[in-house]
């Protein structure tokens, strides 16, 4: 199994080439960074994550081996581990070559038992050595190629900061912040947890400095802020001293080669105290670390340490991102900012490192099919200074409540901490880690009920660290007496399945799937004295196993002594139980003679089967092409035995998931599977049948569900592309289901036929209402909002209002986006829920006209750009956007139709990515993408005169019709037109015609559905079922 960072796009596109293969799946846990930016990018991820644990990732610091520096961060490294982060520490003499600490640094990330997540390099470049790049001519400096463990590609696989010091001054500084800011964060005032403070100098860079201004704070007020202050216009410094010397969360900043005047001595008489905020500011040298104190350093480096009487007092940021070298530029500037901002408010990328990353990601995906060895330089010249697991608040941090006990037992083998807030509400996903010297150390995060029961192992009396945190809340740091006390526990237990006695199974001695097991569990008196009648009872929660005996006695247990239950516990295990998979057994004992006291004990029990993954699959009778549209193919899957158990009676029964494919011969048969060996049914292979009409480029999704071993159970999903895709068929879908068919695909009903509609009076135009756009040339965009005259539908959201741009594009909703610079689909940057129609930085001379016209008879809203002109060229552009009425153009989701045309089209802004043809959801992080930088999706002909494009929201899911004529009983029973029919909790409504019809698709279930217009009073039917399939009529 392989993760491709695809973007949601196709996932012929992933095979093709359009991202890097990244690190083949593995049993080690997946970090929570790395689980967070694979949600968001990995097309595939779903599958992979249902088979990993989510757990905090090692963290490996590099550090000068000197006493006075290993003494200064000790505290930082026992906060580090203490809050669930294992840290491996790793020392280095001076002179030490990089290629050295790049060599250990693999040797973690290679080693099997650690999942590396972040790296901290701890010096300057004097105490540890970094790289320079050699392609650009800058020769920048970076910490990137220790981040490049996996592939052969440029992105990184772990995230890196820098800890940058040149006295131990600064050092002690440095540590004090992070774990200050992070253990006891300022709570004095309050209201710098919901601020944050964005520059935007146009001066130099652009007005596109202060459009990514606006953009952020725009992030941050959807993120819940109450303040973001803002500087797009000069005096640049006056106001960056007010606002940083207030205090705010973050600090961005965007603009020119000095920072705007800007410079370290500012920043080191700042008076903000312990409100830190996370700096990223991009622009020229903001990040040259090996020549000098670079900015991003003098940020965090910032502080006052007294020795006379001892005192700190603190100063500048927590961290900040800046770039090395004089040679960046703009446009690849404000795409990693973007790209780091995204991360951080909309995908919970919420530490530094993190939020980094996945800056240098979104610049990957808008530029490296173009300009590789930019990404290149510019992703190596992007660093941190600081530390890269530190995670940034974005909101006043509550004071949880942690319930536990206050001291436990030697020998006691379980902890249950139970984690509430204001008002007794669960917290789920606390990280909780419980530490005791080298006996006991354990993290997990929080269920749904806010409860984690974490494994002990102390053998001796002591204090054990509890330690709570989470994103936006205050740490919770307590502690646990370890004594010596009453207890019986479990100390070790015997599992039997030799098929004698009460067990069924193989005699391997390990719990397989189908197996009935016998568990002896030996018990142990920790107290001084004797335990008389014990008996102890199993019992779990897990849905994979049934316990059939639960009791057993085992007698008087002498002080200290031990005992093996009389009888075996008996246990089954389903035969859908994967391989493993952990079953959490509790096992309680009392005595009979001591009050009925109970003592409890967990015993875990790690299931072993064999686990299949797809490796390729081969078709027959199919032309030497794949399945094609309306042919019966036989289709032979090779699967990989990854797990733990030898496989024999193979068997495979394939389920289509695809309403356009359907399975003919579903059963399998295949030979043995050995542990790491592959498997296929060439010899008994299944048949598949695809609908006529479906599209090519149709991605069919398939469970085969293996039965092996007598009755075990593994499913296997996979998917195929149906058909060749080729510039005559439609684009997508997207994750929500939206094609995009041209003119061109004459092979398929949906596609739209080219029928320009004129709305400039100059041109025969009539009816429409000019928009008062007045954009006359390069940095004067402008925007309008508008209200439609429709409620229109949009990923699933509905709209009243739209904002127009100068720029080629519609944003449903209001906006105050100028965006000219385009991007790619889905991308940061740019307005929310955006319809793309050709975005350019485009302007207006005296023969343009930007116009809208509701056109009532057929439903539609139209907005054509006439005659706008392209800044790069020159060029004449003319084009519209139509959208459908749903109520009228009923769709599978309720969603609206939209189509663009193009009369005149120009697509030559070689200087600035061309244009963006597409749409996107509001958070963009889904869309079909057209053309972005002149490069163009499968299945897309390219932009012409007289081109047409038609986006359709599909969903395929079944679905059933819901049809009908409405009267108007109080005028002899006529035919009643424009009634609005609304389907109660399923987003569909339709508008009856002048007939009284009225009709669409809903998904299967029972509805209300109400019959509204404005002449009469609503009238409501309940009760109306739809059936898969099938038409409802009423």
């Amino acid at each position: 199994r392989t993760l491709r960072i695809a973007r949601r796009l196709e996932i012929e596109v992933a095979i093709e080439g359009a991202a890097p293969e990244k690190a083949a799946v593995s049993s080690k846990p997946i970090p929570p960074s790395f689980d967070a930016i694979y949600e968001a990018l990995v097309v595939n991820y779903d599958a992979v994550r249902a088979s990993r644990k989510v757990a905090p990732g090692t963290v490996l610091v590099v550090a000068p081996n000197t006493a006075a520096v290993l003494d200064t961060i000790s505290d930082w490294l026992e906060w580090r581990e203490r809050k669930g982060w294992p840290v491996d520490l790793h020392t280095v003499a001076p002179g030490t070559a990089a290629s050295t600490i790049k060599a250990y640094i693999q040797s973690v990330y290679n080693d099997p038992t650690k999942s590396l997540e972040y790296v901290i390099i701890v010096g300057d470049v004097d105490n540890i050595p970094t790289y320079y790049e050699s392609m650009s001519g800058y020769g920048g400096e970076g910490d990137l190629p220790y981040a490049q463990l996996a592939g052969s590609d440029i992105l990184a696989d772990v995230h890196i900061g820098r800890l940058s010091y040149s006295t131990m001054n600064e050092l002690t500084i440095i540590v004090r912040k992070i774990v200050g800011y992070e253990a006891n964060p300022y709570v004095t005032d309050t209201t710098w947890f919901r601020r944050g403070f964005v520059v935007g100098d146009p001066t130099s860079s652009g007005p596109s400095c202060v459009e990514t201004g606006r953009w952020v704070r725009n992030l941050a007020f959807e993120e819940g802020y109450a303040e973001v202050d803002t500087a797009f216009s000069a005096t640049f410094v006056t106001k960056m001293q007010t606002a940083l010397n207030r205090g705010d969360t973050f600090f961005g900043y965007r603009g020119y080669y000095q920072m705007s005047g800007w410079s370290n001595g500012y920043t080191a008489v700042l008076t903000n105290g312990w409100r830190l905020p996370f700096c990223v500011i991009l622009t020229c040298d903001t990040g040259s670390f090996a020549g000098g104190t670079s900015r991003a350093e003098g940020f965090l480096r910032a502080g006052t340490l007294a020795t006379n009487p001892p005192s700190i007092t603190m100063r500048g940021g927590i961290g900040a991102i800046g770039m090395a070298t004089i040679g960046t530029h703009t446009g690849y500037n404000n795409s990693l900012y973007y790209g780091t901002w995204h991360g951080f408010f909309r995908e919970g990328l919420h530490t530094m490192g993190a939020a980094q990353s996945r800056g240098k990601l979104e610049m990957y995906l808008n530029y490296y099919g173009t300009v590789p060895n930019t990404v290149h330089w510019f992703t190596h010249w992007n660093n941190l200074m600081g530390d890269p697991t530190v995670d940034i608040y974005t909101g006043i941090p509550a004071t949880l409540t942690v319930d536990y006990p206050a001291t436990g037992p030697i020998g006691a083998n379980s902890i249950l901490v139970s984690v509430t807030e204001s008002g007794g509400a669960a917290v789920e996903e606390a990280l909780v880690c419980v530490w005791k010297g080298s006996e006991t150390y354990e993290v997990g995060y929080t269920d749904d009920n806010g409860s984690i029961e974490l494994p002990l192992s102390n053998a001796t009396a002591g204090s054990m660290m509890l330690t709570v945190t989470k994103h936006n809340k205050r740490a919770h740091l307590g502690t646990v007496t370890v004594a010596n006390d009453a207890y019986v526990g479990l100390t070790s237990t015997l599992l039997d399945d030799d098929a004698s006695g009460g067990s069924v199974g193989n005699s391997d001695g390990a719990a397989n799937p189908l197996e009935t097991i016998e568990i002896d569990a030996q018990l142990r008196n920790f107290g001084a004295t004797q335990v008389q009648g014990v008996s102890a009872t199993l019992t779990s929660e897990d849905l994979f196993v049934t316990i059939s005996d639960a009791t057993e006695d085992y007698g008087t247990i002498a002080a200290g002594g031990t005992a093996w239950n009389f009888e075996d516990f008996d246990v089954q295990v389903h035969a859908d139980c994967p391989d493993g998979h952990s079953v959490r057994f509790s096992l309680d004992a009392v005595s009979a003679l001591k009050d009925r006291e109970t003592w409890h004990s967990i015993l875990d029990l790690e299931i072993v089967s064999a686990a299949f993954t797809p490796q390729s699959w081969t078709f027959y009778n199919d032309g030497g092409n794949g399945p094609d549209p309306g042919e019966t193919v036989q289709l032979a899957v090779s699967i990989k035995n990854e797990g733990g158990a030898n496989a024999t009676g193979v068997m495979g029964n394939l389920v289509s998931l695809s309403p356009q494919v359907t399975v003919t011969d579903a059963s399998g048969a295949y030979a043995p599977i050995a542990i790491g060996a592959t498997g296929s049914n060439g010899a008994d292979r299944f048949t598949i049948s695809v609908q006529t009409g479906t599209y090519e480029g149709y991605l069919a999704n398939f469970e085969l569900i293996m039965t092996f071993n007598g009755g075990a159970i593994d499913t296997v999903p996979f998917g195929f592309a149906i058909g060749q895709r080729s510039s005559v068929d439609p684009v997508g879908p997207d994750a929500y289901g939206y094609l995009a068919y041209e003119n061109v695909d004459a092979a398929y009903p949906e596609a739209p036929a080219y029928s320009w509609i004129e709305l400039d009076p100059a041109y025969g135009g009539s009816g429409a209402t000019e928009l008062s756009l007045p954009d006359y040339g390069d940095g004067q965009d402008k925007f309008q909002v508008v209200n439609m005259p429709f409620g229109f539908r949009y990923y699933d959201q509905n709209y009243t209002q739209a904002t127009v741009s100068s720029n080629g594009w519609v944003s449903m909703g209001p906006s105050n986006s100028k965006s000219y610079r385009n991007w790619t689909i889905p991308g940061a940057g740019g307005p929310d829920a955006m319809i793309a129609a050709f975005w350019a930085d485009l302007y207006k001379d005296a023969g343009s006209k930007i116009l809208h016209k509701y056109d009532a008879a057929n439903h539609v809203w139209i907005v054509e750009w006439s005659r706008v002109r392209n800044v790069y060229s020159g060029s004449i552009e003319t084009f519209e956007a139509i959208l459908y009425d749903p109520a009228f153009h009923a769709t599978d989701t309720g969603d609206g139709i939209i189509v663009l045309q193009y009369q005149t089209v120009a697509n030559n802004d070689a200087g600035d990515n061309y244009a963006t043809v597409g749409i996107e959801n509001h958070d963009q992080t889904d869309g079909v993408l057209v053309t972005a930088f002149a490069r163009y999706a499968a299945g897309a002909t390219g932009l012409a005169a007289g081109r047409a494009i038609k986006f359709l929201p599909t969903r395929d899911t079944p679905t059933g019709t819901l049809q009908g004529t409405l009267y108007n009983a109080s005028n002899g029973n006529s035919p009643a037109s424009g009634v609005l029919v609304t389907v109660l909790g399923s987003g569909r409504s339709f508008s009856s015609g002048e007939d009284g019809a009225y009709g669409g698709s809903v998904p299967p279930g029972t509805y209300s559905v109400v019959a509204s217009h404005p002449s009469f009073e609503p009238d409501t039917v309940t009760g109306v079922v739809i059936l898969e399939a099938q038409a409802t009529v009423r």
